[in-house]
Protein backbone atom coordinates (compact mmCIF):
# COMPACT_ATOMS: atom_id res chain seq x y z
CA UNK A 1 0.00 0.00 0.00
CA UNK A 2 1.55 3.36 -0.99
CA UNK A 3 1.44 6.54 1.10
CA UNK A 4 -1.32 8.14 -0.98
CA UNK A 5 -3.73 5.22 -0.50
CA UNK A 6 -2.99 5.23 3.24
CA UNK A 7 -3.83 8.96 3.38
CA UNK A 8 -7.15 8.29 1.66
CA UNK A 9 -8.00 5.55 4.16
CA UNK A 10 -7.09 7.83 7.07
CA UNK A 11 -9.59 10.36 5.78
CA UNK A 12 -12.34 7.78 5.23
CA UNK A 13 -12.27 5.79 8.48
CA UNK A 14 -15.89 5.14 9.34
CA UNK A 15 -17.53 6.70 12.37
CA UNK A 16 -18.61 3.98 14.75
CA UNK A 17 -20.55 3.26 17.92
CA UNK A 18 -17.82 4.95 19.99
CA UNK A 19 -17.69 8.24 18.04
CA UNK A 20 -20.34 10.29 19.88
CA UNK A 21 -18.97 11.77 23.08
CA UNK A 22 -22.07 13.17 24.80
CA UNK A 23 -23.95 11.18 27.42
CA UNK A 24 -27.67 10.85 26.77
CA UNK A 25 -29.85 9.92 29.72
CA UNK A 26 -33.60 9.36 29.60
CA UNK A 27 -35.94 9.10 32.60
CA UNK A 28 -36.55 5.45 33.43
CA UNK A 29 -39.60 4.30 35.35
CA UNK A 30 -39.52 0.91 37.00
CA UNK A 31 -41.55 0.08 40.10
CA UNK A 32 -39.21 -2.67 41.36
CA UNK A 33 -36.05 -0.60 40.83
CA UNK A 34 -37.72 2.37 42.50
CA UNK A 35 -38.50 0.22 45.56
CA UNK A 36 -34.98 -1.21 45.60
CA UNK A 37 -33.47 2.28 45.68
CA UNK A 38 -35.75 3.45 48.49
CA UNK A 39 -34.90 0.40 50.58
CA UNK A 40 -31.16 0.29 50.00
CA UNK A 41 -29.82 3.79 49.39
CA UNK A 42 -29.39 6.27 52.21
CA UNK A 43 -32.26 8.50 51.14
CA UNK A 44 -34.51 10.35 53.50
CA UNK A 45 -38.11 9.22 53.00
CA UNK A 46 -39.34 12.65 51.86
CA UNK A 47 -36.56 13.27 49.36
CA UNK A 48 -37.43 12.72 45.71
CA UNK A 49 -35.07 11.02 43.29
CA UNK A 50 -34.95 10.51 39.53
CA UNK A 51 -33.82 7.34 37.77
CA UNK A 52 -32.41 7.60 34.23
CA UNK A 53 -30.97 5.06 31.80
CA UNK A 54 -28.41 5.71 29.11
CA UNK A 55 -30.10 5.99 25.72
CA UNK A 56 -27.10 7.00 23.65
CA UNK A 57 -23.61 5.56 23.32
CA UNK A 58 -24.00 3.04 26.13
CA UNK A 59 -27.42 1.73 25.17
CA UNK A 60 -26.28 -1.82 26.02
CA UNK A 61 -25.16 -0.67 29.45
CA UNK A 62 -26.77 -1.80 32.69
CA UNK A 63 -25.98 1.47 34.44
CA UNK A 64 -28.61 3.75 35.93
CA UNK A 65 -28.16 7.39 36.86
CA UNK A 66 -29.71 8.23 40.24
CA UNK A 67 -30.24 11.94 40.94
CA UNK A 68 -31.07 13.07 44.48
CA UNK A 69 -31.32 16.87 44.59
CA UNK A 70 -27.90 18.07 43.37
CA UNK A 71 -26.14 14.72 43.87
CA UNK A 72 -25.68 12.06 41.20
CA UNK A 73 -24.78 8.39 41.50
CA UNK A 74 -24.34 5.43 39.17
CA UNK A 75 -26.18 2.23 40.08
CA UNK A 76 -24.55 -0.62 38.17
CA UNK A 77 -26.02 -4.10 37.75
CA UNK A 78 -24.11 -7.23 36.76
CA UNK A 79 -25.87 -10.44 35.78
CA UNK A 80 -25.08 -13.01 38.51
CA UNK A 81 -24.43 -15.63 35.81
CA UNK A 82 -21.57 -13.54 34.43
CA UNK A 83 -19.54 -13.07 37.59
CA UNK A 84 -18.53 -15.10 40.64
CA UNK A 85 -19.40 -13.44 43.93
CA UNK A 86 -15.84 -13.68 45.22
CA UNK A 87 -14.48 -12.08 42.02
CA UNK A 88 -16.91 -9.20 42.52
CA UNK A 89 -15.64 -8.71 46.09
CA UNK A 90 -12.06 -8.65 44.82
CA UNK A 91 -12.97 -6.12 42.08
CA UNK A 92 -14.61 -3.84 44.66
CA UNK A 93 -11.63 -4.12 47.03
CA UNK A 94 -9.31 -3.11 44.19
CA UNK A 95 -11.58 -0.16 43.36
CA UNK A 96 -11.46 0.92 47.02
CA UNK A 97 -7.66 0.71 46.94
CA UNK A 98 -7.55 2.91 43.83
CA UNK A 99 -9.92 5.35 45.56
CA UNK A 100 -7.57 5.46 48.55
CA UNK A 101 -4.74 6.62 46.27
CA UNK A 102 -7.04 9.14 44.56
CA UNK A 103 -6.80 7.40 41.18
CA UNK A 104 -9.29 8.77 38.66
CA UNK A 105 -11.83 5.98 38.76
CA UNK A 106 -15.40 5.95 40.21
CA UNK A 107 -15.64 6.06 44.00
CA UNK A 108 -17.30 3.05 45.58
CA UNK A 109 -20.28 3.92 47.81
CA UNK A 110 -21.76 1.56 50.36
CA UNK A 111 -25.47 0.74 50.59
CA UNK A 112 -27.43 0.87 53.82
CA UNK A 113 -26.01 -1.30 56.60
CA UNK A 114 -22.52 -0.70 55.12
CA UNK A 115 -22.99 -3.34 52.41
CA UNK A 116 -20.57 -3.19 49.47
CA UNK A 117 -23.11 -4.65 47.04
CA UNK A 118 -26.63 -6.08 46.95
CA UNK A 119 -28.20 -9.08 45.28
CA UNK A 120 -31.57 -8.43 43.64
CA UNK A 121 -33.41 -9.72 40.56
CA UNK A 122 -30.63 -12.27 39.86
CA UNK A 123 -28.13 -9.42 39.61
CA UNK A 124 -25.44 -7.90 41.76
CA UNK A 125 -25.85 -4.16 42.29
CA UNK A 126 -23.05 -1.70 43.03
CA UNK A 127 -23.32 2.01 43.83
CA UNK A 128 -20.64 4.43 42.62
CA UNK A 129 -19.99 8.11 42.14
CA UNK A 130 -21.05 9.72 38.86
CA UNK A 131 -18.29 11.19 36.67
CA UNK A 132 -19.54 14.49 35.21
CA UNK A 133 -18.10 15.05 31.75
CA UNK A 134 -17.98 13.69 28.19
CA UNK A 135 -16.72 10.46 26.78
CA UNK A 136 -13.27 10.79 25.18
CA UNK A 137 -13.76 13.24 22.30
CA UNK A 138 -10.51 12.83 20.40
CA UNK A 139 -8.68 16.16 20.70
CA UNK A 140 -4.89 15.88 20.39
CA UNK A 141 -4.20 17.57 23.76
CA UNK A 142 -6.88 15.41 25.40
CA UNK A 143 -5.24 12.32 23.86
CA UNK A 144 -1.79 13.18 25.26
CA UNK A 145 -3.21 13.85 28.73
CA UNK A 146 -5.18 10.60 28.80
CA UNK A 147 -2.28 8.39 27.66
CA UNK A 148 -0.06 9.98 30.34
CA UNK A 149 -2.72 9.33 33.03
CA UNK A 150 -3.25 5.73 31.93
CA UNK A 151 0.51 5.05 32.11
CA UNK A 152 0.75 6.56 35.59
CA UNK A 153 -2.29 4.59 36.82
CA UNK A 154 -0.80 1.31 35.57
CA UNK A 155 2.47 2.08 37.38
CA UNK A 156 0.59 2.74 40.63
CA UNK A 157 -1.65 -0.34 40.18
CA UNK A 158 1.48 -2.53 40.05
CA UNK A 159 1.83 -1.90 43.79
CA UNK A 160 -1.59 -3.29 44.70
CA UNK A 161 -0.80 -5.75 47.54
CA UNK A 162 -3.61 -8.19 46.68
CA UNK A 163 -3.08 -8.25 42.92
CA UNK A 164 -3.10 -12.05 42.85
CA UNK A 165 -6.73 -11.98 43.99
CA UNK A 166 -7.75 -10.15 40.83
CA UNK A 167 -9.02 -12.44 38.12
CA UNK A 168 -6.35 -13.34 35.58
CA UNK A 169 -7.27 -12.54 31.99
CA UNK A 170 -5.48 -14.09 29.06
CA UNK A 171 -6.83 -15.40 25.77
CA UNK A 172 -4.54 -18.11 24.34
CA UNK A 173 -3.94 -18.36 20.61
CA UNK A 174 -5.40 -21.89 20.67
CA UNK A 175 -8.74 -20.42 21.87
CA UNK A 176 -8.82 -18.00 18.92
CA UNK A 177 -7.80 -20.69 16.44
CA UNK A 178 -10.48 -23.12 17.65
CA UNK A 179 -13.44 -20.77 17.08
CA UNK A 180 -12.02 -19.27 13.90
CA UNK A 181 -11.78 -22.75 12.37
CA UNK A 182 -15.43 -23.43 13.28
CA UNK A 183 -16.43 -20.11 11.71
CA UNK A 184 -15.01 -21.22 8.36
CA UNK A 185 -17.75 -23.84 8.03
CA UNK A 186 -20.45 -22.95 5.49
CA UNK A 187 -23.09 -23.65 8.16
CA UNK A 188 -22.07 -20.37 9.82
CA UNK A 189 -23.64 -18.49 6.91
CA UNK A 190 -27.09 -18.96 8.47
CA UNK A 191 -25.86 -17.97 11.92
CA UNK A 192 -23.91 -14.77 11.23
CA UNK A 193 -25.68 -13.88 7.98
CA UNK A 194 -24.61 -14.05 4.33
CA UNK A 195 -22.95 -10.60 4.29
CA UNK A 196 -20.88 -11.24 7.41
CA UNK A 197 -19.90 -14.71 6.21
CA UNK A 198 -18.86 -13.31 2.82
CA UNK A 199 -16.86 -10.54 4.52
CA UNK A 200 -15.13 -13.08 6.77
CA UNK A 201 -14.11 -15.03 3.67
CA UNK A 202 -12.30 -11.92 2.43
CA UNK A 203 -10.32 -11.74 5.67
CA UNK A 204 -9.33 -15.39 6.19
CA UNK A 205 -5.91 -14.98 4.56
CA UNK A 206 -5.10 -12.01 6.81
CA UNK A 207 -6.50 -13.75 9.92
CA UNK A 208 -4.59 -16.98 9.25
CA UNK A 209 -1.38 -14.96 8.85
CA UNK A 210 -2.01 -13.17 12.17
CA UNK A 211 -2.54 -16.49 13.97
CA UNK A 212 0.61 -17.96 12.42
CA UNK A 213 2.70 -14.93 13.39
CA UNK A 214 1.29 -14.85 16.93
CA UNK A 215 2.49 -18.40 17.48
CA UNK A 216 6.02 -17.25 16.76
CA UNK A 217 6.24 -14.50 19.38
CA UNK A 218 6.24 -14.50 23.19
CA UNK A 219 5.10 -11.40 24.99
CA UNK A 220 2.48 -12.18 27.63
CA UNK A 221 4.58 -13.30 30.61
CA UNK A 222 6.93 -10.32 30.62
CA UNK A 223 4.59 -7.65 32.01
CA UNK A 224 1.60 -8.86 34.05
CA UNK A 225 -0.16 -6.29 36.20
CA UNK A 226 -3.60 -4.96 37.17
CA UNK A 227 -4.75 -3.22 33.99
CA UNK A 228 -8.01 -2.10 32.44
CA UNK A 229 -8.59 -4.56 29.58
CA UNK A 230 -11.27 -2.53 27.75
CA UNK A 231 -9.95 1.00 27.28
CA UNK A 232 -11.95 2.77 24.59
CA UNK A 233 -13.62 6.20 24.18
CA UNK A 234 -16.82 5.24 26.05
CA UNK A 235 -14.87 4.11 29.11
CA UNK A 236 -12.96 7.40 29.38
CA UNK A 237 -14.69 10.46 30.87
CA UNK A 238 -13.00 13.82 30.28
CA UNK A 239 -13.59 17.52 30.87
CA UNK A 240 -11.56 20.35 29.34
CA UNK A 241 -9.20 17.78 27.78
CA UNK A 242 -8.35 16.25 31.18
CA UNK A 243 -9.19 12.83 32.58
CA UNK A 244 -12.08 12.77 35.03
CA UNK A 245 -12.55 9.02 35.34
CA UNK A 246 -11.85 5.62 33.78
CA UNK A 247 -15.14 3.78 34.15
CA UNK A 248 -16.32 0.14 33.89
CA UNK A 249 -14.57 -0.88 37.11
CA UNK A 250 -14.95 -4.64 36.59
CA UNK A 251 -12.75 -4.52 33.49
CA UNK A 252 -9.66 -4.31 35.71
CA UNK A 253 -7.84 -7.63 35.50
CA UNK A 254 -4.41 -9.12 36.14
CA UNK A 255 -3.32 -9.21 32.54
CA UNK A 256 -0.81 -8.17 29.90
CA UNK A 257 0.08 -4.48 30.09
CA UNK A 258 1.13 -4.47 26.44
CA UNK A 259 -2.20 -5.96 25.30
CA UNK A 260 -4.09 -3.38 27.34
CA UNK A 261 -2.02 -0.52 25.90
CA UNK A 262 -2.27 -1.94 22.38
CA UNK A 263 -6.08 -2.09 22.35
CA UNK A 264 -6.52 1.18 24.25
CA UNK A 265 -3.96 2.93 22.08
CA UNK A 266 -5.62 1.79 18.87
CA UNK A 267 -9.13 2.80 19.98
CA UNK A 268 -8.02 6.23 21.26
CA UNK A 269 -5.84 6.89 18.20
CA UNK A 270 -8.74 5.93 15.95
CA UNK A 271 -10.97 8.48 17.68
CA UNK A 272 -8.36 11.22 17.18
CA UNK A 273 -8.07 10.34 13.48
CA UNK A 274 -11.84 10.64 13.10
CA UNK A 275 -11.97 13.97 14.95
CA UNK A 276 -8.86 15.72 13.64
CA UNK A 277 -8.71 17.48 10.28
CA UNK A 278 -4.93 17.95 10.22
CA UNK A 279 -3.31 15.27 8.06
CA UNK A 280 0.07 15.74 9.78
CA UNK A 281 -1.50 14.93 13.16
CA UNK A 282 -3.16 11.83 11.73
CA UNK A 283 0.01 10.52 10.12
CA UNK A 284 2.16 11.06 13.23
CA UNK A 285 -0.37 9.78 15.76
CA UNK A 286 0.93 6.23 16.08
CA UNK A 287 4.43 7.50 16.78
CA UNK A 288 3.10 10.09 19.26
CA UNK A 289 1.36 7.30 21.17
CA UNK A 290 4.56 5.27 21.41
CA UNK A 291 6.58 8.36 22.47
CA UNK A 292 4.09 8.95 25.29
CA UNK A 293 4.28 5.30 26.37
CA UNK A 294 8.10 5.47 26.31
CA UNK A 295 8.10 8.64 28.41
CA UNK A 296 5.45 7.77 31.00
CA UNK A 297 5.45 3.98 31.19
CA UNK A 298 8.28 2.02 29.57
CA UNK A 299 11.07 3.27 27.30
CA UNK A 300 11.45 -0.24 25.83
CA UNK A 301 8.05 -0.30 24.07
CA UNK A 302 8.61 0.05 20.33
CA UNK A 303 6.36 0.66 17.36
CA UNK A 304 7.39 -2.46 15.50
CA UNK A 305 5.79 -5.48 13.81
CA UNK A 306 5.37 -7.21 17.17
CA UNK A 307 3.39 -4.31 18.66
CA UNK A 308 1.14 -4.08 15.59
CA UNK A 309 0.61 -7.85 15.79
CA UNK A 310 -0.45 -7.56 19.45
CA UNK A 311 -2.95 -4.87 18.40
CA UNK A 312 -4.38 -7.29 15.85
CA UNK A 313 -4.56 -10.04 18.46
CA UNK A 314 -6.73 -8.01 20.87
CA UNK A 315 -9.03 -7.09 17.98
CA UNK A 316 -9.25 -10.76 16.97
CA UNK A 317 -10.29 -11.54 20.56
CA UNK A 318 -13.33 -9.27 20.13
CA UNK A 319 -14.16 -10.88 16.77
CA UNK A 320 -13.90 -14.39 18.23
CA UNK A 321 -16.08 -13.42 21.20
CA UNK A 322 -18.84 -12.46 18.75
CA UNK A 323 -18.40 -15.72 16.83
CA UNK A 324 -18.41 -17.71 20.09
CA UNK A 325 -21.75 -16.16 21.09
CA UNK A 326 -23.19 -17.32 17.76
CA UNK A 327 -21.67 -20.80 17.91
CA UNK A 328 -22.48 -21.66 21.52
CA UNK A 329 -25.56 -19.58 22.36
CA UNK A 330 -27.01 -18.70 18.95
CA UNK A 331 -26.73 -15.10 20.19
CA UNK A 332 -26.70 -12.74 17.18
CA UNK A 333 -26.95 -9.49 19.18
CA UNK A 334 -23.39 -8.37 18.38
CA UNK A 335 -23.27 -9.49 14.74
CA UNK A 336 -23.64 -5.95 13.41
CA UNK A 337 -20.23 -5.17 14.98
CA UNK A 338 -18.41 -7.83 12.94
CA UNK A 339 -17.76 -5.67 9.82
CA UNK A 340 -16.33 -2.89 11.98
CA UNK A 341 -14.11 -5.27 13.96
CA UNK A 342 -12.79 -6.81 10.75
CA UNK A 343 -11.99 -3.36 9.34
CA UNK A 344 -10.04 -2.66 12.52
CA UNK A 345 -7.53 -5.29 11.38
CA UNK A 346 -6.73 -3.02 8.40
CA UNK A 347 -6.91 0.22 10.38
CA UNK A 348 -4.25 -0.94 12.85
CA UNK A 349 -1.77 -1.02 9.96
CA UNK A 350 -2.83 2.45 8.85
CA UNK A 351 -2.53 4.07 12.28
CA UNK A 352 0.56 2.27 13.57
CA UNK A 353 2.48 1.57 10.36
CA UNK A 354 6.11 2.47 11.10
CA UNK A 355 6.48 4.06 7.65
CA UNK A 356 3.82 6.75 8.22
Amino acid sequence: MDLLSRDIKLITLKKDFFFQSKNKWKPFKNEFLNKFIKENLNIESKKKFVISKNSGNEKNSNNYLIEIKNKKYILKSINAKKIIKNDLKNDINFLKWLNKYKIKVPSHIKFKNSEDFKFFDNKYWILMSFAEGKHFVGHKKEFSNIVKEICNIIKIAKNYPDKKKLKRYYVPISFLEYYLNIAKDKKMKKTIGKKNFSLLNCYWKKIDTIIRDLKNIKFFNKHISPVHIDIHPLNIITRKNKLISIIDFNSWRRSSVIESLAYGGFKLCRQVVLRNKKEKTKKNLGRLFIRLINKYYDSKVKLDKKFILICKKVILVRIVNILKLNIELNDKSWNNFLPLMLMHLDEVEIIFDKNL
